[in-house]
């Protein structure tokens, strides 16, 4: 049901700024299903997975502009991007995934940093420097070439974020889903069950920064630009808050709702103008409240509705 509405959207709505905002969720939406593969499935503490982000934007950027002369077809610039974006995870995995716990989460936030001031310092006749790469191609979907309107790219992300689900949902329930959970609950104990842990681990990093990279290409396809200032450490931790709040399940469908509403509850509360975060914080504590006691708010109400018969029938006590 709330797959089918949120397709409805831009049939009820031809509001630009409420559809930008949606696509930008959307994003997020990918951003957070990725990040939820490394943390709640596989347990593992990533503070620097913006840079996939950044490295499946940049590919997009380098492939599809004049800063190289080309203009890379999207649907072949889209396996490309994911591709570069795994490849390149799993080159930082290798190093990094030799440490845990805080140690993994202060590495991570390090190379996090590490790849965005090499796009800050790379060259203008690379990465573009402080301006970065501007007059991206924009998509081309057999033959039909998006423009400036909202609506085409709301309803790319939107079908790309469904297929996220589906195949996060697919990837939970298979055996390699249950051997990173088996990871995270007891990596000892899997280990000698035959579990090799590295191996498993660099798929995670390489399979969630897959989701960052596809996230990546459709925001540099988009807004048609890119720079390094984008994609900052508060970016990590923003897509941090989502899949937290999400409520490190290892589920997905949490984890896409959180995201909605983590970038669009801001948005909501513009009408504070400079309030508006200290608004934002305690109400996404307050979620949280909610979520971790859900249980006994339901069986509360439930009784509440069951009682509610025999309040309005004194006769059948």
């Amino acid at each position: 049901m709330v797959i089918v509405a949120a397709g409805l959207v831009p049939v009820f709505t031809d509001d630009q700024y409420l559809l930008d905002v949606l696509t930008e969720a959307g994003l997020f939406v990918l951003l957070g299903l990725g990040l939820n593969i490394v943390v709640s499935l596989a347990g593992l503490l990533d503070l620097g997975y913006i840079a996939f982000w950044a490295v499946g934007a940049y590919t997009a950027a380098m492939l599809a502009s004049p800063q190289f002369h080309l203009a890379t077809p999207f649907l072949l610039l889209a396996p490309i991007a994911v591709l570069v974006t795994s490849v390149f995870a799993v080159i930082i995995g290798v190093p990094t995934l030799r440490v845990r716990g805080d140690y993994l989460a202060i590495v991570t936030l390090g190379f996090g940093e590490i790849v965005r001031l090499s796009l800050l310092n790379g060259g203008s006749n690379i990465t573009g420097g402080w301006s970065g790469i501007q007059a991206i191609s924009r998509p081309s979907l057999f033959g039909y070439s998006f423009g400036y309107e909202l609506q085409p790219y709301y309803y790319l992300i939107y079908v790309v974020c469904v297929a996220a689900l589906v195949a996060g949902h697919r990837l939970r329930t298979s055996k390699i889903g249950v051997i990173w959970q088996a990871l995270r609950d007891n990596e000892l104990a899997a280990g000698a069950s035959g579990v090799r842990p590295l191996t498993y681990y660099l798929l995670a990093f390489g399979l969630g920064a897959g989701f960052g990279g596809i996230s990546g290409l459709l925001f540099a396809t988009k807004q048609i630009a890119v720079s390094p200032d984008t994609f900052t450490v508060d970016q990590s931790f923003l897509v941090l808050a989502i899949v937290v709040l999400g409520g490190l399940s290892g589920r997905f469908w949490p984890v896409a709702i959180s995201a909605v509403l983590v970038i669009s509850l801001p948005e909501l509360l513009r009408g504070f103008q400079e309030y508006r975060l200290v608004v934002f914080g305690p109400l996404l504590v307050l979620f949280i409240m909610v979520r971790e006691r859900w249980p006994d708010i339901s069986r509360y109400f439930g009784k509440r509705m069951r009682a509610l018969p025999a309040i309005g029938n004194p006769g059948s006590r």
